[in-house]
């Protein structure tokens, strides 16, 4: 896992924030939905970041995460809404926050966050498409 300062966004990927919920029960779990074995989205996150350096787990740290928001440009009011959602969640037993790149053009690790938000077993705190 690589961590960096900031949280800069280029052109060619996506950030989000992320709530991730009850990732030590992952491993031989089925979803709900679809009985597929559920999916660890740190270790997909890595698992793609061979194909592009766009792919990346930046931190799981709320800390780091919410100190870093500082560098972002946005307005002062959204920031702080989402340091507040970034500390319930470090606060939540079974929780943890994490900030990832997804590459643009990786359209399936993209629908993999979206499904895993759908599922509730994410939650999207932030998404910087810019």
């Amino acid at each position: 896992m690589k961590k960096r300062n900031g949280f800069v966004s280029n052109s060619s990927s996506t950030s989000y924030i992320i709530a991730i919920k009850d990732l030590d029960d992952v491993d031989g779990v089925l979803c709900e939905c679809c009985g597929m074995p559920n999916i660890n989205i740190l270790e997909l996150v890595e698992m793609f970041e061979h194909q592009s350096c766009d792919n990346e787990v930046c931190s799981t740290d709320p800390i780091y995460i919410a100190k870093s928001l500082d560098n972002w440009y946005m307005d002062e009011q959204k920031r702080e809404s989402i340091k507040k959602e970034i500390a319930k969640f470090a606060k939540r037993e079974r929780w943890m926050v994490a900030q990832i790149d997804v590459a643009r053009s990786n359209e399936l690790l993209k629908s993999v966050v979206r499904a895993q938000a759908n599922a509730e077993k994410i939650v999207i705190i932030n998404q910087d498409d810019e």
